[in-house]
């Protein structure tokens, strides 16, 4: 993270800009202009925290939004009767259940298609 601030004096007018260069190529950017410096940079930081609060909450939907780990459904319960295709499917049965996180039950990979696992 870096912050560029420049402070100008015009007369009787105070005006400052703040960029601030956050992560992910964001750029948070404020002005604010008034007769009395302190008032200026007070302005000034109001507006990029309203900014930083905005993409703060969208990186933090964006992270609610993915799957973890620990979020997957638990594995079948041990008794379970073993999965077997559908009559007439043309896969191949399994013998028993997949273990947990493992999707590709028929041997193929990606709808039949060959290449890398």
């Amino acid at each position: 993270m870096s912050v560029q601030a420049v402070l100008t004096q015009e007369k009787y007018l105070r005006r400052v800009e703040v960029t601030v260069h956050t992560r992910g190529e964001q750029f948070l950017h404020g002005i604010a202009a008034s007769n009395d410096w302190e008032v200026s940079i007070n302005d000034c930081i109001e507006k990029i925290v309203q900014q930083l609060q905005k993409v703060k909450g969208k990186w933090q939907e964006r992270k609610r939004r993915a799957t973890s780990v620990r979020t997957m459904p638990p594995a079948p319960a041990a008794g379970a009767a073993p999965r077997r295709s559908p009559p007439g499917g043309g896969g191949r049965a399994c013998a028993a259940s997949p273990l947990p996180g493992q999707a590709d039950v028929g041997g193929r990979g990606r709808a039949g298609r060959g290449g890398r696992r």
